[in-house]
């Protein structure tokens, strides 16, 4: 009979024969037939963790409904980026559906049934799953904000072995259903999109396992602000904000002035 430590090597052993198995030359791996990036947003939103970051009041929560409203439409999100049509889940776990709703009316986008909004603020990764096995077409889930999400778990937002686990269960969830989870929260007082991720407030684990990084800054009372992109698969870049009175935020550098008046008409015809 052989012995607990035989038992061990031998299943030490079989692990490193199956790991073999899937080991590749840098050679194998220039040659392999790879799929592309499936983009909801082009070099934007992808299929993994997105953390959205700003302060309280830098409009955060209405470049989120922009977002969810422009890839359940098709639409164009920020004036000039075409999104690839999905179903969306928005958990606004801060919000109540009378607010909600005024901010849909006060955007004035392409109204669908593919925007799937829950204000109810008792979720946790169970209940993203089980929401998800119930909808199988939604392909992007945005939840306002991580940390009320956080709250639910009796997780401590500045301690980095408490959230890491928390975000690697949402990064887990985006990875294994190939869609787009995207975390709203705040950033440190003070701290502006050009900065980096240092401002982003609480444990920096979420940073560590998000796929992307999205930081949007605004001065008081201006129209005018900065969206700040890092990450793993999209390029580093400051992207310069506008919002219109109905709170449409565009890039004021990429489209021209067709290319608004396009999207303006596009996004407030109204699908119901």
């Amino acid at each position: 009979m052989p012995t607990l430590d035989e038992i061990r090597t031998h299943q030490a052993k079989s692990a490193a024969k199956a790991h073999v198995g899937t080991i590749r030359s840098a050679v194998e791996l220039a040659e392999m037939d790879l799929p592309e990036i499936d983009w909801l947003v082009p070099s934007l939103i992808a299929p993994g963790l997105t953390t959205i970051a700003g302060r309280s009041d830098a409009g955060k929560s209405w470049l989120l409904l922009q977002l969810g409203l422009a890839v359940s439409a098709g639409g164009r999100f920020l004036g000039n980026l075409r999104c690839q049509k999905a179903d969306v889940l928005y958990l606004a776990l801060e919000d109540n559906l009378r607010r909600i709703k005024l901010r849909l009316l006060k955007l004035g986008m392409n109204l669908t049934h593919g925007l799937r909004i829950d204000t109810a603020n008792e979720v946790k990764p169970q209940n993203i799953e089980a929401i998800l096995d119930e909808m199988p077409t939604v392909k992007m889930v945005m939840i306002d904000t991580l940390g009320r999400y956080l709250e639910n778990e009796g997780i401590d937002w500045n301690k980095y072995a408490e959230v890491t686990p928390a975000a690697g269960a949402l990064h887990s969830i985006a990875k294994e259903r190939e869609i787009a989870v995207i975390a709203c929260t705040h950033t440190k007082k003070g701290a502006k999109a050009e900065e980096g991720t240092e401002g982003v407030s609480g444990s920096n684990a979420l940073v560590s396992v998000s796929d992307t990084v999205l930081m949007l800054s605004r001065k008081v009372e201006q129209s005018d602000g900065k969206l700040y992109v890092t990450g793993r698969d999209v390029e580093e870049r400051t992207i310069d904000l506008e919002h219109t009175d109905d709170w449409l935020w565009y890039d004021i550098n990429a489209p021209s002035e067709t290319t608004i008046t396009e999207f303006n008409q596009y996004n407030k015809t109204p699908e119901f």
